[in-house]
């Protein structure tokens, strides 16, 4: 003869926990948010929030650039100052570090965004400065032009 099947359900009157439970829980759930992160950090290219660098656009190829630094010049040479000009594709701050040896640029200058030039002054005579540009200084994210130099005439 055939059993048959009954269906019963049945209910949880009592659910106790404990602390050591509810720990291994937690531990557990952190560890499984660590590891999908660290899975879409590393496969994701590592890009999980935006960057602070403003991407601009070229309008004759419609492609992305990151800010670059060109026409590079120093104008208005004089014993005790010059004029340091250059034209950026993004609206960024800029850093120039100035010295007298090319890998000791011991002076700096901090530049606000949308500028394009800086006066340095406090300049000796008849000398020659080394100088480069940085483009958003404070993060990461920052771009260093070539170094450059120019000659204060004398007096």
């Amino acid at each position: 003869m055939a059993k048959q099947l009954r269906s019963s359900s049945y209910r949880i009157k009592n659910f106790d926990v404990s602390g050591r439970e509810i720990g291994i829980f937690i531990a557990f759930i952190v560890f499984i948010g660590l590891v999908i992160l660290t899975f879409t950090w590393k496969y994701m290219g590592g890009e999980l929030f935006s960057s602070p660098i403003s991407v601009v656009e070229t309008a004759d190829s419609g492609q992305t650039n990151l800010p670059n630094i060109t026409d590079v010049s120093v104008s208005d040479i004089t014993p005790t100052t010059a004029t340091i000009n250059w034209q950026i594709n993004g609206n960024l701050p800029i850093r120039i570090d100035y010295g007298l040896q090319q890998n000791q640029l011991i002076s700096q200058i901090s530049v606000p965004p949308s500028t394009t030039f800086a006066k340095l002054s406090s300049l000796f005579p008849h000398v020659k400065y080394f100088f480069r540009l940085t483009v958003n200084p404070e993060t990461q994210f920052s771009f260093t032009s070539p170094t450059y130099s120019f000659i204060t005439p004398l007096r």
